[in-house]
This record gives structure tokens, sequence and C-alpha cells, in this order.
């Protein structure tokens, strides 16, 4: 039993960074083309903007691909729903 919490403590996604303390902590933010930017440079701030872009870029190419648009043209939609 024991080793089960000894696994949970060291669970990387327990102590994951989330995109709003990185928000609150000023880590990141958001642009106009609807991706986010680190804003301090650190791992963890680098992996969440890589991560979080990586998503989004997909999504984006799937509202894009369904409505006939290029990406970037659905992403800039987004960040300046979000901007």
């Amino acid at each position: 039993m024991l080793w089960v919490l000894t696994l949970s403590l060291l669970t990387p996604s327990v102590w994951a960074l989330t995109l709003d303390e990185a928000r609150t902590q000023g880590r990141v933010g958001e642009t106009l083309n609807g991706y986010l930017v680190a804003l301090k440079n650190d791992a963890e701030t680098q992996k969440l903007v890589l991560d979080i872009n990586h998503a989004r870029r997909a999504s984006y190419q799937q509202l894009a691909d369904s409505n006939h648009l290029p990406v970037d043209e659905v992403a800039k939609m987004a960040g300046q729903k979000t901007g």
C-alpha cells in the first residue's frame, strides 16, 4: 500500500504546471496569432507552452479542414477572441 502512495507522489502530473497557474504567475501570455508565448524561460514553462501550442495547432487544423480555411486564419481568429 505504501508503494501506491509513493508512486502517486512521484507522478509528474501531480506536480505539473497548469495553464491557469502559469497565467497567474506571469509565466505565459496569449498572442494575437492564437498561441501561447513563454514569458519565463524555465523548462517547465517551455514544456507547457510547447504542449499547449501543439494541441491548439491540432484543433485549429481540424477546424480549418472542416471549414476549408487556412490553419493560420483559424489560429488568428482564436487569438483575437482571447486577446
